[in-house]
């Protein structure tokens, strides 16, 4: 990312102040690595002072339309007026956290399975992370399985069995058409890259071939429909369809992960978009505007375990 600072000639120097303060107290001084500096915001991110409709207004007062949307959620722009009156309404007349269920959690779960035509039924969660966790838990555990397909660029959390070749060094990414996995960073414990193999995107005869050599150890597929953390990058014409097809000959549950498309590019999300059913399915992001909220669904026989 270019330096905006200077492309620009703005002042950002209360930016700049609050970010060496943050560095004391935070690591790197952000609290995700999306905002830090070796991701390209140099020499410091920017710091926000208040997001309303479409823009920003950073702690300088400088003002920007905002194309990030919080990297997803966002689709109502900042404050949209309904949301925030509904969620000021709830809280002041019903509270926040109780430990014990509420009407509203299977009002939600309805909604979900009424739009989402692959999906059965529904489990709650507050993040992205959670809910692939949940999903390659119940994949392992259906198919009676080990090792989880996915693909080199995507970003599925940074749970220990998934943050893996999300935007690996090249020296370390193996060749093109078999990428080894590479951890996004340390403290992986040793072995987990045993059940997990990388294949390159858009590439039916490289997923084909893995299958082929794997294919009664490989529990699930995880992929999201329309490659979206690494640019976006459509699925070829065909590639879904033989991923499914081939997935349900050998009995490999598949995984949407739906956290950027997810009510997004529809309301039945990319595989409605796509016409394309997965097994299971990861919604985040767009699904709670802004708020910690996440769910992930699928086909009953395996929701129920």
């Amino acid at each position: 990312m270019p330096n905006i600072q200077l492309a620009a000639g703005l002042n950002t120097s209360a930016s700049a102040r609050l970010f060496d303060a943050a560095c004391k107290l935070i690591p790197g001084g952000v609290n995700s690595t999306a905002r830090a500096t070796w991701s390209g915001w140099n020499p410091y991110p920017l710091f926000v002072k208040e997001g309303k409709g479409s823009r920003l207004t950073d702690v300088d007062g400088n003002e920007y339309i905002d194309y990030l949307l919080g990297l997803g959620p966002m689709i109502f722009g900042h404050r949209p007026p309904k949301v925030t009156q509904a969620v000021v309404d709830f809280i002041q007349q019903r509270g926040t956290v109780f430990a014990l269920p509420t009407e509203d959690e299977a009002r939600l779960a309805q909604k979900i399975v009424n739009a989402i035509p692959s999906v059965d039924m529904v489990r709650l969660c507050n993040t992205g992370t959670e809910a692939v966790l949940y999903a390659t838990r119940l994949a392992r555990a259906f198919t009676q399985r080990n090792k989880i397909i996915r693909f080199e660029g995507m970003y599925h959390g940074f749970s220990d069995g998934v943050y893996w070749s999300k935007h690996p060094a090249i020296a370390k990414a193996g060749p093109d058409a078999h990428p080894v996995p590479v951890p996004q960073g340390p403290g992986m414990p040793k072995g987990v890259e045993d059940n997990l193999i990388i294949l390159p995107w858009n590439d039916a005869d490289a997923l084909a071939d893995a299958i082929k050599r794997e294919g009664n150890a490989i529990a699930a597929v995880l992929t999201e429909p329309v490659m979206c953390n690494t640019g976006c990058i459509l699925p070829r014409p065909g590639y879904l369809e033989a991923m499914r097809e081939i997935t349900l000959k050998h009995g490999i549950v598949l995984i949407f992960d739906e956290v950027i498309t997810g009510f997004r590019l529809g309301l039945a999300g990319a595989q409605g978009r796509l016409g394309i059913k997965p097994d299971l399915s990861v919604f985040a992001k767009g699904i709670g505007g802004g708020f910690p909220v996440a769910a992930m669904g699928g086909r009953a026989d395996i929701m129920v375990l």
